[in-house]
């Protein structure tokens, strides 16, 4: 297993902590494993309330139920020395005193090489946030505060040439190898085939500890995450009429938040938990306050919103807030401003995917206001990159020109210029923009439209530049002469 990077790419953080991008890594497939495991797990795992353990789990032996541990995830990677992890984002970190810590649980076993599932969590005697995590790693003041972040193992990707795959004997494995440990621990798990018990779990884990939740994980029948229900008072921006023998009938509202700015930040769609009876009044009530809009946004039914005078609070509970993509970066909405009774959109910008988000009621006590339908409502879940800033004033980074070829070509008194260019967009993160853009033009003085233009997006340089060198063997042929 490689693990080497080009430590020119790397910031120094406090004593032998590193941190850097995934493009630093010699085998630069190590980021991609970590966003292919977590992509395959998410489509493996379900949410599932406590209350519907009876109805929802089969009755099996080799079901694995561990605590849900509320940190950063990623993929640990040893080489037979050095421990790296790497996430779905593409941030690799080097020398923590727990990444020491495990190479030499390793070692003790006798292990070449190996890569694990983890959560890289905050030590603490309370319950631990991911929020405390992202802090520490990113910006720690002393090496020893480097001691507060530890590893909670939960999977094996591989060990050597194995693969294993049935979670009692990961499990097993695991704690084989991490048999007492500071910084390093397996999670706490539990092996059952009683549902009953699994509902004893729960409430002794997360009603009475406090814990974030459970994963219940068997091949057979798929994983299944169970956490606590929550709850978010929210304004509802939109709504759609439902279609053919149910017209007449709320289809579902399109919700969202008010960010400190006052700007309103679109959140999730609810189509659940209504009453037919609530489906008529909402609907009745919705119609007489549509509003214009410059911003449109379609329904699950294919449907546009129609917008509406931010003025009703509804009540939305949910399983879950999840704040990035499976592959790693921000989840991107868009922000809205409301400026004489009409919407109009500003920018997209990190927020959450909300999963099972159902309709619960009408809060008539609430106002539309930045503090009683606050996006720190879901800030207090999981946090979310630039949620205090101010949207209308945040500028985007300026594109570069990585790459510029220019060719010429006369033909009697007619004049012809081909351009390819390479430009970095630096926009990214924004999720509305390519990390890269090749772009050709073609230009001729003899042609009825003498200008024609091409562009190719890109996520990655490499890609881009592939996809420019392919372009120059089409269009530059003989007789092009480059001039630049």
């Amino acid at each position: 297993m490689n693990i080497a990077f080009d430590k020119s790419k790397f910031s120094k953080k406090a004593g032998s902590y590193l941190i850097g991008p995934a493009n630093a890594l010699e085998d630069l497939t190590l980021q991609a494993k970590a966003q292919e495991y977590k992509r395959r797990i998410s489509a493996l795992m379900s949410p599932l309330e406590a209350t519907r353990i009876e109805e929802k789990i089969p009755n099996l032996d080799g079901y694995a139920v561990s605590r849900k541990v509320d940190g950063e995830f990623c993929l640990l990677f040893f080489d037979g020395k050095d421990v790296i992890s790497v996430n779905p984002g593409g941030t690799v970190r080097v020398g923590l005193p727990a990444f020491s810590e495990l190479a030499k649980h390793l070692k003790d076993a006798k292990i070449k090489t190996a890569s694990f599932a983890a959560e890289l969590f905050f030590k603490t005697d309370k319950r631990e946030r991911v929020h405390d995590v992202i802090r520490l790693a990113r910006n720690p003041k002393r090496a020893e505060d480097l001691k507060k972040l530890s590893i909670a193992l939960f999977d094996i990707i591989s060990i050597g040439d194995e693969e294993p795959r049935e979670s009692p004997l990961v499990f097993a494995k695991l704690t084989e190898i991490v048999k007492k440990g500071n910084l390093v621990r397996v999670v706490d798990h539990k092996i059952t085939g009683s549902r009953k018990e699994i509902e004893q779990i729960y409430r002794d884990w997360v009603e009475s500890e406090g814990s974030e939740g459970l994963v219940v994980r068997n091949e057979q029948v798929g994983w299944y995450k169970i956490k606590p229900v929550h709850t978010i008072d929210c304004v509802v921006l939109g709504f759609s009429d439902s279609p053919n023998d149910r017209a007449g009938l709320l289809h579902d509202l399109l919700v969202g938040l008010v960010r400190d700015d006052g700007s309103l930040q679109t959140m999730a769609k609810i189509g659940g938990g209504f009453a037919d009876e609530d489906r008529v009044e909402l609907l009745k009530k919705l119609k007489k306050m549509v509003v214009p809009s410059d911003y449109i946004e379609v329904s699950s039914a294919h449907v546009a919103y129609e917008m509406v005078k931010p003025e009703i609070v509804v009540e939305m509970r949910f399983l879950d807030l999840i704040n990035e993509k499976g592959r790693g970066g921000p989840i991107n909405r868009m922000v809205l401003s409301y400026d004489n009774g009409e919407y109009s959109a500003v920018r997209r910008m990190p927020f959450v995917s909300i999963i099972s988000p159902q309709f619960k009621r009408i809060r008539d006590d609430k106002s539309v206001n930045k503090d009683e339908v606050s996006v720190k409502q879901v800030v207090d879940l999981v946090p979310v990159e630039e949620i205090k800033k101010k949207v209308a004033d945040l500028d985007l980074p300026k594109s570069e020109i990585i790459k510029r070829e220019v060719f010429v070509k006369e033909v009697g008194v007619k004049q012809m210029i081909r351009k390819l260019l390479i430009w970095k967009t630096n926009k990214a993160v924004t999720g509305e923009y390519p990390a890269y853009i090749v772009y050709y033009t073609d230009f001729s003085t003899g042609r009825k439209e003498p200008l024609s233009t091409e562009l190719m997006p890109a996520n990655t340089k490499n890609e881009a530049e592939a996809k420019f060198g392919d372009l120059r063997k089409k269009v530059v042929l003989t007789g092009w002469e480059q001039v630049r």
